[in-house]
C-alpha cells in the first residue's frame, strides 16, 4: 500500500513532465508565429520599396534622365521580391497550423504580441543546477521509484517470515442423502499460522533481484543527474550566445538603415548608382531578418532555460 501511494506521486511527476514539455512546445510555436509574421512584414516592405524604385525609374525615363535598362532592372527587382512574400506567407500559415496542432484545437488560430524580449539574464551554473536537481520532475519521479524499490525489498524479505492469517467463509448448503435432505446457512472462521522452514532459496533470490533493481535505479539517477547538468550548461551558453547576437545585430540594423538612406539620397542626386542602392537594401533586409530571428532565439532559449531547471510554468 505504501508503494502504491508512492507510485501515485511518481505519476504526478510524469504529468508535470508532460505539462512542461507542452508549455515549451507551445511557447516555441508562439514565437515561430511572431517571427514568421515579422518576416512577412519585412518581405512586404521590401516589395513596396522595390515597387517605389520601379515607379521612380519610370518617371525618370519619362523625363529623359533614365534609360530602358534602368526601367527594366527596376521592374525585374520588384518582381523578384514577390517569391519572398509568397514564401513568408506560407511560412506564417505553417506556423499557425503547428500551434493549432499542438493545442489540439479546431479552426484557425492566431497570436498577439511582439518579439521584443524582456530583460533576462541566465542564472549562474551553481544556482541553476541546484534548482534543476531539486525541481526537475524526471529526477523526482526516479526518486519515487527508488522508494518503491525499498518497499518491494521489504515485501520480498517477508516471504520467509511466519504468516498469521485470518480465514472465514459464509454461505448456504443443501444436502440430499437417500430420501432425507437438509439445508441451512453455513459459516466458519479460523486463524492459520504458517512458518516456512525452507523455500528453496526463493526468498533470497527475490531479495537479491529487488536489491539489484534498487541499485539500477541509483545508477539511472546518477546518469540522469549528469545529463541534467550538461543540459543546464548548454542552456546557459545558448542564452548568453543568443543575447550577444541580438545586441550586436541591433547596432547593425541601425547602421544598415543609415547606409540605405545615404544610398537613396545619393541616387536621387545622381552620385550613386542603382547597384549601390540595391546592395544597401539587401543588407538592411538581411540585418532585420537576422535581428528578428535572434530575438526569437533569445526568447526560446529563455523558455528552454526554465524547462531544464524544471520550473517552466510554475
Amino acid at each position: 500500500m505504501r508503494a502504491a501511494t508512492i507510485a501515485r506521486l511518481g505519476a504526478d511527476e510524469r504529468l508535470r513532465v508532460a505539462r512542461q514539455d507542452a508549455r515549451r512546445d507551445v511557447a516555441v510555436a508562439f514565437y515561430d508565429i511572431l517571427l514568421a509574421r515579422e518576416q512577412r512584414g519585412l518581405a512586404l516592405q521590401n516589395r513596396e520599396q522595390k515597387t517605389r524604385h520601379q515607379d521612380e525609374a519610370e518617371r525618370k525615363y519619362a523625363a529623359g534622365v533614365a534609360t530602358d535598362y534602368d526601367v527594366l532592372a527596376a521592374r525585374v527587382s520588384a518582381e523578384n521580391a514577390n517569391p519572398d512574400v509568397i514564401r513568408s506567407e506560407n511560412t506564417l500559415k505553417t506556423a499557425r497550423d503547428r500551434l493549432r496542432y499542438i493545442l489540439a484545437v479546431e479552426g484557425d488560430v492566431d497570436v498577439q504580441g511582439g518579439l521584443e524580449p524582456p530583460a533576462y539574464a541566465a542564472p549562474s551554473f551553481g544556482d541553476a543546477i541546484r534548482t534543476a536537481l531539486e525541481r526537475r520532475p524526471e529526477l523526482k519521479e526516479i526518486r519515487h521509484r527508488k522508494k518503491i524499490a525499498d518497499e518491494l525489498i521489504s515485501v520480498a524479505q517477508a516471504d520467509n517470515k511466519p504468516h498469521l492469517d485470518l480465514t472465514g467463509a459464509y454461505g448456504y448448503r443443501r444436502l440430499d442423502v437417500g430420501g432425507a435432505s437438509s439445508d441451512g446457512l453455513l459459516w466458519n472462521a479460523g486463524i492459520v499460522l504458517k512458518f516456512p522452514f525452507f523455500d528453496g532459496l526463493k526468498t533470497r533470490g527475490k531479495v537479491a533481484q529487488a536489491t539489484s533493481d534498487r541499485t539500477s535505479l541509483e545508477i539511472d539517477e546518477a546518469k540522469l543527474a549528469d545529463a541534467v547538468a550538461l543540459e543546464v550548461r548548454e542552456a546557459i551558453h545558448r542564452v548568453e550566445e543568443s543575447r550577444e547576437i541580438m545586441n550586436s545585430l541591433t547596432g547593425t540594423v541601425a547602421q544598415a538603415e543609415r547606409l540605405l538612406a545615404m544610398a537613396e539620397k545619393g541616387y536621387e542626386l545622381g552620385v550613386k548608382i542603382r547597384l549601390e542602392v540595391e546592395d544597401a537594401e539587401l543588407n538592411l533586409l538581411q540585418a532585420r531578418n537576422n535581428l528578428a530571428r535572434a530575438k526569437r532565439d533569445f526568447l526560446t532559449t529563455k523558455v528552454a532555460m526554465e524547462r531544464v531547471q524544471g520550473i517552466l510554468g510554475e
